[in-house]
């Protein structure tokens, strides 16, 4: 994973600190989409965040480890979340797509990394994930890679005390560590968005249904990953996405 990956085009202030900075004259050349991801053609098009939401019954390898109970000192968070939030979602995360490196590029927390990393080469392609696409402005897109690639920068750790408590006694660890709904509420926040809620309280099935109904988003759902369909227009067609639909037209 190169450096570049997490150094967003604006995240140095000008005595070399990493700071996120939310400026809403932000323009598209400063943000990783530009612009370009519905057309390919920077300056021309809406700007997108995804969040991705991994449900109980999923089948994706990466997690599948947390189930058989190693990586946490009592019990597995997975059955924990699911059962304390009454959702079978029990993970989310973040990404984005980086026009200029032609890629997405994920950030997430969990008990397996056990820390704040970024992945460019995640695909979402097992079955158990469910995807919203918030359409954002190119400042709230680039204040929300910031924030999540100084998170990287900093080592910023996973928080497996305040997973197990958040429903007794939410812990706020300023800034220190995160579990993964917390990390992403943090994010939207710095953006600008659910500015009345807690991250330090929040499971993930909760922040799924905060996005859905707060009405503060344009919002596209589906169980198809954008990026296995990003790959097929890639090598065979052309894809067309709008807010209504997900298609995919072949020449």
């Amino acid at each position: 994973m190169t450096d570049r990956l997490v150094t967003p085009i604006r995240l140095l202030d000008g005595d070399g600190q990493a700071r996120p900075r939310f400026n809403s004259n932000m323009h598209d050349e400063e943000c990783p989409c530009l612009g370009a991801y519905d057309t390919g053609i920077p300056h021309t098009g809406p700007h997108y965040v995804w969040m991705a939401y991994l449900r109980s019954d999923h089948q994706d390898p990466q997690y599948r480890r947390e189930q058989w109970l190693r990586d946490y000192y009592l019990f597995s968070v997975t059955y924990l979340t699911c059962l304390l939030s009454g959702s079978n979602i029990f993970h989310c995360q973040m990404f984005f797509w980086n026009q200029l490196q032609q890629k997405f590029v994920s950030f997430s927390v969990d008990a397996y990394r056990r820390r704040v990393f970024p992945d460019d080469r995640k695909e979402f392609k097992c079955s158990g994930w469910t995807f919203q696409r918030l359409t954002v402005t190119a400042a709230q897109e680039t204040a929300m890679y910031e924030f999540l690639a100084e998170q990287v920068r900093r080592g910023a750790h996973f928080n497996q005390v305040g997973a197990y408590l958040m429903c007794l006694r939410p812990t706020n660890t300023g800034g220190r560590s995160w579990f993964c709904s917390q990390l992403d509420v943090a994010t939207l926040q710095h953006a600008g968005f659910l500015r009345n809620v807690s991250p330090h309280s929040v499971y993930p099935g909760q922040l799924y249904d905060l996005i859905k109904n707060s009405g503060q988003f344009t919002i596209l759902e589906s169980d198809d990953s954008p990026v296995r369909t990003r790959r097929i227009y890639e090598q065979v067609g052309e894809v067309a996405i709008d807010n209504d639909e997900m298609s995919l037209r072949f020449d």
